[in-house]
């Protein structure tokens, strides 16, 4: 590479090394409870746990002012989740005109845990510690949860002249918990601390109830809809 003398030049290496296991599964049946009533049930989810090992080497060479000849930034990142969805589905014919009602219930429970560590060292030409350039140091723990219901109840009737009305109830909830714990280490105790500035404990519920009436009319050509 050529250089005037002043340039300063980045020479970065790295390792990498990466372990992903995944699994997932899907599983569900209906019963025919009679000629007019259907009962669904359908489970599904999966599973995974990526990690990754990195370490990466930064040698800074032709006009050198940061203060340091080498960087050196390791990492490593351990984690594992699972996703489950469970389904619960009616539907009722009332008669032979069309009337029927269906009723349906969904839960979701994902979960989440990780590991990481990361540190970043600094050296001279001679591949020593710097003196006065502290390695930096930290990690972070994830515990995350999460929790969704949902469920709905419907119902539809035809009516004389092209008519039909539809009405129904609906509730949606969701649990969230994701704790980050971000933790820096203090050189000088070796002893990790907690950082508040990137810590993070993060609590959501939310409720929706919800209801509606649809009335749904033609007339010759045209449709009508309340």
């Amino acid at each position: 590479i050529g250089t005037t003398g002043d340039d300063l030049i980045f020479d970065q290496n790295m390792i990498n090394n990466q372990k992903n296991n995944f699994g997932d599964y899907k599983v569900g049946f209906d019963w025919f409870a009679s000629d007019k009533t259907t009962v669904g049930i359908m489970l599904d989810g999966g599973i995974g746990a990526p990690n990754d090992a990195s370490k990466n080497i930064t040698n800074i060479l032709g006009n050198n002012t940061v203060g340091f000849n080498s960087l050196n930034a390791n990492s490593s990142v351990k984690n594992n989740f699972n996703n489950n969805n469970f389904n619960l589905n009616v539907t009722h014919k009332i008669d032979t005109l069309g009337a029927e009602m269906d009723a349906s219930f969904n839960y979701t429970k994902y979960q989440e845990k990780g590991n990481n560590n990361y540190g970043n060292y600094f050296y001279d030409a001679l591949q020593q510690p710097v003196i006065g350039m502290y390695p930096n140091v930290y990690k972070n723990t994830l515990n995350t949860n999460i929790d969704m219901y949902i469920g709905a109840v419907n119902y539809k009737k035809p009516l004389a002249k092209k008519t039909t009305i539809e009405t129904g109830l609906k509730y949606s909830g969701v649990g969230t918990d994701n704790n980050l714990l971000f933790e820096r280490k203090d050189v000088l105790s070796d002893s990790y601390y907690n950082d508040t500035k990137y810590s993070n404990h993060f609590l959501y519920t939310e409720h929706v109830g919800a209801a509606y009436f649809n009335l749904q009319k033609e007339i010759k050509k045209f449709s009508m809809q309340l």
